[in-house]
């Protein structure tokens, strides 16, 4: 099967830049919804996410971005079942973090 056009040179460079626009661009605008109203927690991991096609660093970030929201949302789960009484139940929510 015949690799498609968008795999070939100058048009896979013009995918490549319009990714990192669109990337950059979105992240920007989160970046201001820090200061501006607006859903910033979920446009940023997007942005990044546009970019870490593309970037290591982004893919790093991003990665980083995940593993402290597991963490959050895992110390909110035990939270919640101390808070209900089945602490005896959760053995990870007594592990060091």
């Amino acid at each position: 099967m015949a690799a498609g056009p968008w795999t070939r040179g100058p048009l896979r460079q013009g995918w490549r830049a319009l990714r990192l626009i669109v990337g950059f661009a979105v992240l920007a605008v989160g970046l201001l919804m820090l200061v501006l109203p607006g859903p910033a927690i979920v446009v940023i991991p997007v942005g990044l996410a546009i970019l870490a096609t593309e970037l290591a660093w982004a893919r790093r970030l991003l990665q980083q971005i995940r593993s402290r929201a597991e963490a959050i949302r895992a110390a909110l789960k035990c939270r919640k079942s101390e808070r209900a009484g089945k602490s005896d139940k959760e053995e990870s929510c007594n592990a060091p973090q």
